[in-house]
This record gives structure tokens, C-alpha cells and sequence, in this order.
């Protein structure tokens, strides 16, 4: 069984380079799938969710999301999520 490595909105914005925005825009529309710790109000995402997002290309020149990129576990968890 693999670890979890958790990550903040921080690192997930450094990461994707993207704005704190951004990040609120995509996680609203499904596109990343957020978690938060039972007694605990901090956000915090998969690291490897974030960087199968990265090596899959997923975010175009624009800085617009695509999914069409996502493959293995990480398009499995995105197809089950609310749009």
C-alpha cells in the first residue's frame, strides 16, 4: 500500500502556477478533488493527484484546464467527481 502525500493549496498553487483563484474556480468545478483532516479546516489535495495533472498535460498554454489529458487512477477520480 502506497503513502498518501498530502499537500496544501500553497503548494498546489506553486506547483500548477496558477492563483489562488484559480485554484478555488477549479476544485468548484470538479476539476481538483480537495480533502480536509477530520478537526481540521486546512485543504489538502494529493500530491500525486497533482502531479499526474502535470504530467499529463492537462493544463493548456492559457492556463485553462483539460481533461481529455487525465489518465490511469486520476481520470478514474475525476470521472466520479460532480461537475
Amino acid at each position: 500500500e502506497e503513502t498518501v502525500k498530502w499537500i496544501t493549496q500553497y503548494d498546489v498553487m506553486r506547483k500548477l502556477q496558477i492563483s489562488r483563484s484559480t485554484l478555488h474556480r477549479w476544485c468548484k468545478k470538479g476539476y481538483l478533488r480537495r480533502y480536509t483532516m477530520p478537526g481540521s479546516r486546512i485543504i489538502y489535495f494529493k500530491d500525486k493527484e497533482i502531479d499526474d495533472i502535470l504530467s499529463s498535460k492537462c493544463i493548456d498554454e492559457s492556463g485553462n484546464f483539460d481533461e481529455t489529458g487525465l489518465q490511469g487512477e486520476t481520470a478514474a477520480a475525476f470521472s466520479g467527481m460532480a461537475r
